[in-house]
């Protein structure tokens, strides 16, 4: 059997080794019963079911029994070294060792290790810098913002309430979906003011995200700052970029998995009339007017004509108005042989998936699912925005 000497602890995973090498090793320790008899330790187990177990043994073991010899000493002590335990560590494992009842050699062996998890695991929890939000995160909340902005469901587009739906107050969606924000967030202020933060970020940016985008459908450059205001022109109408185009290109910053809709050409449709009528200043404040100026007519039509004021009946107005505007669009912007064809009328609805997650975050109390939707209606068109708008 090969010797327990110190030199075969150059190697921390070398323990299977100590313990076979061991002439204490891994076999089970034996003692003495109260008749000189020796019994396993496999055999003590049987004193667990009896009445008074003790009554049969003799006095525990003295402290120059329990200890291990100079060379096992010698060699727990290199063990624990290269675990790169402490000082106090190692002399915290002698110290346990040597009590009258403390562990085996193998069983102390254990103790070690566990102590050096230990110490790995309050250094790695004392050495965690901040958390921070990750790229990928910063990411899905732009994607979140821009859905939430572009979405057919969407009436409010400035303050609070807007943002709230972005993470789908009160379920929100950032938190809900968690992307990978620690699971203990909601209970650092810290933390959470820096989820708050980026979705604060990326709605401002988004919102001028848009504005971009429908700038340059139309060739228009917004003035720098202090300059002289200019104004979207129709002189080179048939130069711009067609809607299912337009649709397009905004829809780039929803990810790879966008599906385009026809709603959502209806609302990029929207967004562009109101830009061309309002592109100096409050443009989104314009465009909620828009919309609650559709739905108030939409109201006001069905009361009129003495029908149920439904929330589905309100949706199926506002889209007619909202297809109107496609078609005005396809007039207005681009080569208008090539809008014919353009293949909008043919989309479908819905969505990818986390468009309709978003849509269905903040749907309006009173509106149904579709009642800020576009061209999905098969309702017969009359003309641009009819008498709706």
């Amino acid at each position: 059997m090969a010797s327990s000497s110190p030199s075969r602890f150059s190697e921390p995973n070398e323990v299977d080794d100590l313990m076979n090498s061991s002439p204490m090793g891994p076999s089970p320790r034996a003692t003495q019963g109260p008749r000189g008899t020796i019994r396993r330790r496999d055999q003590l187990e049987d004193d667990e079911t009896d009445p008074n177990p003790f009554a049969r043994r003799m006095p525990p073991l003295n402290l120059r029994a329990a200890t291990l010899n100079q060379s096992d000493l010698a060699d727990l002590q290199n063990f624990a070294r290269s675990k790169k335990l402490k000082r106090e560590h190692v002399e915290d494992i002698v110290k346990f060792m040597n009590l009258p009842s403390g562990p085996l050699l193998h069983e102390s062996y254990m103790y070690a290790t566990q102590l050096a998890t230990l110490e790995e695991v309050r250094r790695i929890a004392t050495s965690q810098p901040p958390w921070a939000p990750s790229k990928d995160f910063v990411t899905n909340v732009r994607a979140l913002c821009y859905g939430a902005l572009l979405s057919t469901s969407a009436r409010a587009y400035k303050g609070t309430t807007l943002t709230s739906n972005v993470s789908a107050s009160p379920n929100k969606i950032v938190f809900e979906r968690r992307f990978d924000l620690p699971s203990n967030i909601r209970t650092i202020p810290a933390d959470e003011a820096k989820v708050t933060k980026v979705i604060t970020d990326q709605m401002s940016d988004a919102r001028s995200g848009i504005k971009k985008d429908i700038a340059a459908s139309v060739n228009h450059k917004p003035p720098k700052a202090n300059a002289k205001p200019t104004k979207p022109n129709l002189d080179d109408a048939d130069q711009h970029m067609g809607l299912k185009q337009l649709a397009e290109n905004i829809g780039r910053h929803l990810g790879s998995r966008f599906e385009l809709t026809a709603g959502f050409c209806a609302r990029v449709a929207l967004l562009r009339s109101v830009y061309m009528e309002f592109h100096e200043k409050n443009f989104w404040d314009k465009l909620e007017d828009k919309i609650e100026e559709y739905h108030f007519k939409a109201r006001r039509k069905l009361e009129e004509s003495g029908k149920a004021l439904t929330a589905d009946k309100i949706a199926a107005k506002v889209s007619k108005a909202f297809k109107g505007l496609v078609v005005q669009d396809r007039k207005t912007h681009g080569d208008t042989e090539s809008n014919k064809n353009d293949g909008i009328d043919d989309l479908g609805e819905g969505g990818d998936e986390l468009q309709q997650l978003i849509d269905q975050s903040f749907v309006p109390s009173g509106a149904g699912a579709g009642a800020g939707a576009g061209a999905g209606s098969n309702e017969q068109l009359d003309g641009p925005a009819g008498d709706e708008q």
